[in-house]
């Protein structure tokens, strides 16, 4: 984020105990369809696996589709390979889903990152999803999407890192 520059936000909330600057080294953001298909999903986390194998961490969205299946992908992986960072539309905390909640636990416990560019108790919004897209990029030195319809815009363009 330090070489965003003048860019780069006022304030990043994290939960997890590594290190966000450690992670986001040797991070890529794996991103795609909310409402992705099996194969899409199939994608996705094997992609994430694969990169989360070789020590890459995956950065995703916490929630539904594309994004959710990269997480499991790379959290299924195990101790043995790099933690993900989850990234959330909303606050650090607040009244979530149970199947994003239990994203946050399986990500915590396995040492990963919880990130939000909101402070916490700030609720999801779907205004804040270009936000989240945005940091999820500004953390990572490559965006991989694996399935978006189009016109979406599922990554920010045009950024340098």
């Amino acid at each position: 984020l330090r070489a965003l520059g003048e860019d780069a936000p006022l304030g990043l909330w994290v939960r997890g105990t590594a290190s966000l600057a450690a992670l986001a080294e040797t991070a890529v953001a794996v991103t795609g369809a909310r409402a992705a298909s099996d194969y899409g999903k199939h994608v996705a986390g094997y992609l994430a696996g694969g990169l989360a194998d070789r020590n890459v961490t995956v950065v995703a969205a916490i929630g539904h589709g594309a994004d959710g299946a990269a997480l499991a992908g790379a959290l299924a992986r195990g101790e043995a390979a790099a933690p993900p960072i989850g990234v959330h539309a909303g606050g650090v905390t607040g009244p979530y889903g149970e199947a994003m909640l239990r994203h946050e636990r399986w990500l915590l416990g396995s040492g990963g990152l919880v990130a939000s560019l909101c402070a916490p108790g700030v609720p999801l919004s779907s205004a804040r999803a270009n936000q989240r897209q945005w940091l999820m990029t500004a953390l990572t030195s490559a965006v991989a999407v694996v399935e978006a319809a189009l016109g979406s815009h599922p990554c920010p363009l045009g950024r340098t890192r």
